[in-house]
């Protein structure tokens, strides 16, 4: 093993390797929706103290998420952690809800706690394995709800907090079932394993679809939907479960953006949608140009129109079972 295999292998077993458990990519989207939480509750975006304070119980709330599904996931080529990981993310997080704000923030950690149990358990449960992308979604929505409590305790049923709300959940949904649709040959009970990732990029434009109206009733702006429309039109088009799983996760980044930008009457919401489009260009696109450096799973994606009409084999992993029968 030559040296900077060794340590990039040190990276991620070392002191790093908790870090990396985490997901920080997704810690400035996470910021992101206690942000909008934020914004409906205070009707201000300054960016203060109480700001970046509040959003450490929010950050732990995360971390014992990520940290709870490593523990019971057990991958082999990942550092493992102890459930002692998880319990203290979430110990602390309630602690610190209940003694800087409000006591009523108790009840959406614990609402997480439910659901990312119910998550957990998607591999072991065919029930719970087939409905993990709406436990996922629940599990987004809940943080959602725990960071607006920080701000009004439980004042947050009121229409700006709900139909947010509800625009996370089925964005985080596809969000999760695009990731099952690109792991579907190595997950056990998944939607997508049991009834074919074909419905499942059916339902994937349906809740976007969805999601998009909500957003537009609430905004009656083109611009603040305008991310989620250009991946409707992209899922029409493309079959690769990686890509889309990827535009997902920036999605949903960019939607809360806007409407950030939206409740603060900013006029730079068509630079957002802009910066949206180079970046979908650069994930559908980039890896279409044939190179023999590119990796052997982007040999299986398909352009053309609903090119997941047909089975994919090498998403589902037919090829491999035919080699090994």
């Amino acid at each position: 093993m030559n040296q900077s295999s060794e340590m990039n292998r040190d990276i991620r077993t070392g002191m790093f390797g908790a870090l990396l458990l985490i997901r920080p990519y997704s810690i400035v989207g996470l910021f992101l929706l206690y942000f909008v939480a934020k914004v409906i509750a205070t009707k201000s975006i300054a960016l203060d103290y109480k700001t970046f304070l509040l959003f450490t119980p929010v950050l732990l709330s995360w971390a014992f998420l990520t940290f709870l599904l490593e523990a019971e996931h057990k991958h082999s080529n990942r550092k493992q952690v102890s459930h002692v990981y998880s319990a203290v993310s979430i110990l602390v997080a309630i602690i610190l809800g209940i003694a800087w704000t409000k006591a009523e923030s108790i009840i959406f950690a614990i609402v997480l706690a439910i659901f990312t149990v119910l998550y957990i358990k998607k591999n072991s449960v065919k029930v719970l394995g087939n409905l993990s992308f709406i436990s996922r979604g629940f599990m987004e929505l809940s943080i959602f709800f725990y960071s607006a409590s920080l701000y009004v305790g439980g004042e947050i049923l009121n229409n700006s907090f709900t139909v947010f709300g509800l625009i996370v959940l089925l964005i985080t949904s596809v969000r999760s079932l695009l990731g099952d649709i690109r792991d579907t040959k190595f997950d056990s009970f998944t939607f997508s394993k049991t009834f074919g990732y074909g419905i499942s990029y059916q339902i994937s434009i349906m809740l976007y679809t969805l999601a998009a109206i909500f957003l537009y009733a609430a905004t009656n702006s083109l611009e603040v939907i305008f991310p989620i429309i250009a991946i409707v039109v992209t899922l029409l088009f493309i079959d690769s479960g990686r890509i889309f799983h990827r535009l997902a996760v920036i999605l949903s980044s960019f939607v809360m953006a806007n409407y950030i930008l939206f409740l603060a009457n900013a006029p730079s919401i068509i630079i957002v949608d802009i910066l949206f489009i180079c970046i979908l260009s650069n994930l559908v696109f980039y890896d279409a140009v044939p190179r023999e450096s590119n990796p052997k799973e982007i040999t299986s994606t398909r352009y053309g129109f609903i090119p997941w009409a047909t089975p994919n084999k090498e998403w589902t992993g037919q090829d491999k079972d035919a080699k090994n029968n």
